[in-house]
């Protein structure tokens, strides 16, 4: 009897290297140390049993037996990747997933009323199906997993399909960079396959990628579920508990979940409700996130303007009460030139003006130290003007270090 995927996580491991590789038997699974034999059985029963039957074959018998995943790029259309998606959004909504894995395993479209005695022999759940399927399959057609003609069901087509060789290669570069580095990366991922599939089945080849990543902005960068209990906690208003690698465990009010896309930083501002004192931490340094049942003890309003005194003039610090700090460089650039668009693409904070004398570059801010990686990489086309820092200074002498050490300062 089938049975929903009530834990995505508990399979997600097995269907990622099935559907990978699909030569990885349960002996090797063990051996290897990625699934002990136990693990294995109840992963695979859970897939045997949520998937259609032609989706997931199999070779070879015995312990030497291994499942593979079917693939039929030039001429099957059928919207598995937006079924898997669904599985691993779904969460414990058993009834949504069988509806879907009905549709998508029958060959013509199917009358609510024989869905229902589908789910009726497969299904365990204990409610009233006749009851809970049409809202169900109400929300499916909501969502666009679905569509209705008449008093027939069948999944939704592939709007991928609708778009030119233009329009599909651009959302690839897009939804590519998203895979990749930004957040969310697990459905960026699946839509990038699915336009893979989309430009095989038209018999044409996947545009060449367009963007180069480093390993660490690709893999590790940040924790899906950590984005999403944080953001889930910043939307509700909700107090976590959280632990820093190098702290201890205390409690903060998260208002917000940001990402710098320029380095792909991802960080969060929250404040401590026992000091009333506001801070941005990068999400890596959260060792574990806990979310709270209590609410802010002060109304919103109030943390997010302590959150705008203490973090104002600021970007990676959190130098408190101390004034911010004008800075200001001459930019010895020609408008028009290459670096000078650099340039405007790597500040974060402050703005370029024009005056009488020349391009300047402004910024206040409270800790003029975070300015420095940026003058000086741009420091042989600038020059820093006096103010209350010691910028200039501080840079001279560390590029003449660099100078004195390595022979070079590039």
């Amino acid at each position: 009897m089938a049975r929903a995927i009530r834990d995505y996580y508990s399979v997600r491991l097995l269907l990622e290297l099935i559907s990978t590789y699909g030569f990885y038997n349960r002996e090797d699974f063990h051996n290897l140390g990625i699934l002990n034999q136990n693990t294995y059985d109840k992963a695979l029963g859970s897939l045997t049993s949520a998937l259609p039957r032609s989706a997931l074959e199999s070779r070879g018998s015995g312990k030497r037996k291994y499942f593979y995943i079917k693939r039929d790029y030039f001429s099957n259309r059928a919207p598995w990747l937006a079924a898997s998606y669904f599985l691993h959004s779904a969460e414990n909504d058993g009834v949504s997933l069988l509806l879907l894995n009905c549709l998508c395993g029958s060959p013509a479209s199917l009358a609510q009323g024989e869905l229902i005695t589908r789910l009726e022999l497969i299904s365990s759940s204990e409610k009233d199906l006749r009851s809970l399927v049409p809202r169900r399959l109400s929300r499916l057609e909501k969502l666009g997993y679905i569509e209705k003609t008449g008093k027939l069901y069948r999944p939704a087509p592939d709007p991928l399909s609708g778009l030119n060789r233009g329009e599909l290669t651009a959302l690839y570069y897009l939804v590519s960079l998203y895979a990749c580095s930004g957040f969310p990366r697990i459905p960026g991922e699946f839509l990038r396959r699915s336009m893979v599939r989309e430009f095989f089945f038209r018999g044409e080849k996947p545009p060449k990628e367009a963007f180069l990543f480093r390993e660490n902005c690709c893999r590790g960068v940040f924790d899906e579920e950590l984005v999403c209990k944080l953001s889930q906690a910043c939307r509700d208003r909700r107090l976590v508990s959280l632990t820093p690698w190098d702290g201890e465990e205390f409690q903060a009010a998260p208002l917000a979940v940001q990402l710098d896309p320029r380095i792909n930083r991802w960080y969060l501002v929250y404040v401590n409700p026992e000091i009333r004192r506001a801070a941005r931490v990068r999400l890596k340094n959260i060792k574990e996130c806990t979310p709270l049942k209590e609410g802010f003890p002060e109304p919103t309003d109030a943390y997010e303007e302590i959150a705008r005194e203490t973090l104002s003039y600021t970007y990676l610090s959190t130098p408190g009460d101390v004034p911010p700090v004008l800075v200001e460089a001459r930019l010895l650039l020609d408008e028009n030139s290459y670096q000078i668009q650099q340039f405007r693409k790597e500040i974060f904070t402050g703005k370029i003006v024009r005056r009488e004398e020349g391009i300047f570059y402004r910024a206040l801010i409270r800790d003029p130290i975070e300015l420095k990686p940026l003058l000086r990489s741009f420091y042989p086309y600038l020059q820093i003007l006096p103010g209350a820092h010691n910028l200039d200074r501080e840079i001279r002498e560390e590029l003449e270090r660099m100078l004195e050490r390595y022979g070079t300062v590039s």
